[in-house]
This record gives C-alpha cells, sequence and structure tokens, in this order.
C-alpha cells in the first residue's frame, strides 16, 4: 500500500508465441487461481518490481523471480522480455514465466484437461500429477542434478511443486489451493 491505495499491476507474458495476460493483481498477493472449466485450471504468480517508501524500487513478492531461476530451461527472447516456458502432458501442463521489460517477473501455470488433472472449481483447488517418463523428464526441468529432488512452496503457500524421483504418487506434482 502506498498513501493508503493498493497498487495494482498490470502485466502481459509472451514467450515463443504463448500469450498470458494477467491484470489487476494485488501487488502482494502471490498466486491466484482461475478455473475455465471444471476441467481446468490456470494460476497465475506474480513478483512485480514497485517503489519502495525509501524511494528505490525492489521485488515485493519474489515467487514468480524464484520460479523462473529454478526452470532448467533456456531463457528465450521475446518482445517483452526473457521468458522461459515448460509443456508437457500434451499440452496439459504448460508453465510460462517471464520478465516483463524490467517490470518484474510473471508466472502462469496452464493445466488442461488431462487425466493427470484434478479441479475442484468450488474448493478454489487444483491438484496435478505426473509420473513415469514424463514425470521424471519434467522433474530434470526444475533440477540441474540427476537424482536430485526439487520443493517448491509460495510464499502464500497456496503453491506447491515437489519433483522426487521415484516419488509417490508421482514424480511430479503441482497443488494449488
Amino acid at each position: 500500500m502506498k498513501n493508503g491505495m493498493l497498487v495494482r499491476v498490470m502485466a502481459v507474458v509472451a514467450v515463443s508465441g504463448i500469450l498470458v495476460g494477467l491484470a489487476g493483481r494485488e501487488a502482494r498477493a502471490s498466486t491466484k487461481a482461475f478455473f475455465p472449466s471444471a476441467a481446468k485450471a490456470v494460476i497465475t504468480v506474480q513478483s512485480p518490481i514497485l517503489p519502495l517508501p525509501n524511494g528505490e524500487t525492489g521485488i515485493v513478492d519474489p515467487d514468480a523471480e524464484k520460479l523462473f531461476d529454478q526452470m532448467n530451461v533456456p531463457a528465450e527472447g521475446s518482445m517483452i522480455g526473457p521468458g522461459k516456458k515448460i509443456i508437457a502432458d500434451n499440452q496439459g501442463f504448460q508453465m510460462v514465466c517471464g520478465l516483463r521489460q524490467g517490470q518484474g517477473y510473471a508466472c502462469t501455470i496452464a493445466l488442461g484437461e488431462s487425466p493427470n488433472l484434478r479441479v475442484s472449481p468450488m474448493g478454489g483447488s487444483a491438484e496435478y500429477l505426473l509420473g513415469g517418463e514424463e514425470g521424471a523428464r519434467v522433474r530434470q526441468l526444475f533440477l540441474a542434478n540427476e537424482g536430485a529432488e526439487y520443493h517448491y512452496y509460495s510464499g502464500d503457500g497456496r503453491l506447491e511443486i515437489h519433483a522426487v524421483p521415484g516419488g509417490s504418487p508421482a514424480e511430479f506434482r503441482l497443488s494449488y489451493k
């Protein structure tokens, strides 16, 4: 909050032909989700760069920047800045993170119709489990070391990503609550 007003952020992330709009998110609200159908979920994570009380700028919530940094894929250039993407499960899982022309980081995770997805739109939750070879492949896209584990928890505790070799019930698990 600055001078009693909520700071809102408008952003668009475009990476290699994927265009995702993020609009009107409160700066400190790190994760949000919406459910376009009973079998789909879209989760957004943002790290806007905002003015600080001392006159400088800084990232208020580093969640999206952390995800961007931890994706073990190369950044690609786009018209709005560098971005990274991971696509799996016949596009049932798509994650795009980018730096919006120095205006902060944003990530969008699109979970499409898939037998690996359980969605509760009324409960505001989603769980995505990916096992087998595809789960192992996605796990490696978050890690540089073979056989290592990856665990991500958003600052507000709503989003978790776990990638564990031979993990049960799956090698790769994402949950939003």
